[in-house]
């Protein structure tokens, strides 16, 4: 599915407030946005819509800060990317290292180390929920646009 979404499309789809994405962009709380030119729009394709989903999700939850939810949402689309059919991700967070998210194909065993460091705990994102959820939004998104859009 090939699909290129506007930022007002993207945030309506993510169910994210249009001035905060900006807000979050501006503030380097998400850096992972499609890049831009001044004058013109962002497009938004489908792994970064994953992305730009579980951000708003985690927000929404205030369970995560902004900044945080930014490197969630960075790891994933970095993640999805490089695997982009992969039905779930899973990333360690290093204990004393609250910036590095690693993938991993499974939580390991307790002791067990990631380059010689401990794991404080692991992020399991279900993407293949995630997608379906953007595909469905999308294909309801296109059948509304406006000009605005």
């Amino acid at each position: 599915m090939v699909l290129q979404l506007t930022t007002m499309a993207a945030c309506r789809v993510a169910r994210l407030n249009r001035q905060r994405f900006n807000e979050y962009v501006a503030g380097g709380d998400y850096a992972c946005a499609p890049k831009t030119i001044p004058g013109r729009s962002r497009l938004f394709g489908e792994a970064d819509m994953i992305a730009l989903c579980i951000f708003a999700q985690e927000i929404e939850d205030q369970m995560t800060k902004p900044f945080m939810a930014g490197l969630n949402a960075h790891a994933v689309l970095e993640a999805l990317r490089q695997h982009p059919d992969a039905d779930q991700l899973t990333f360690a967070h290093i204990w004393q290292e609250p910036m590095l998210r690693v993938l991993v194909d499974q939580p390991l065993r307790a002791g067990e180390k990631i380059a010689g460091k401990s794991v404080m705990r692991y992020s399991l994102y279900d993407i293949e929920t995630v997608r379906a959820f953007v595909r469905k939004s999308v294909e309801e998104e296109r059948s509304t646009i406006g000009q605005e859009d």
